[in-house]
């Protein structure tokens, strides 16, 4: 799985990365600097089995929960 880092260009990307937990990947756009990016990135993918393990985890229910709603809206449209 990838790890990502979100640019802050509006709320919306914090609140994304907010409900998946993993807030502390987000770099507001006017605070910027490419050097500590890259230096967090690098830091990102040293630790990617652990924090792809993680981010996963916090994904998943949300998913499960995306698939049992579009299972219940298709079974209403079915009838």
């Amino acid at each position: 799985m990838m790890q990502a880092v979100m640019l802050e260009y509006r709320p919306k990307c914090r609140d994304y990365m907010m409900s998946i937990g993993h807030e502390d990947h987000v770099v507001r756009t006017d605070e910027f600097r490419g050097e500590a990016v890259w230096d967090f990135v690098k830091l990102l993918n040293s630790q990617r089995e652990a924090s792809s393990r993680a981010l996963y985890e916090s994904i998943k229910p949300l998913r499960d929960k995306q698939l049992k709603k579009a299972g219940e809206i298709m079974d209403g449209l079915l009838k």
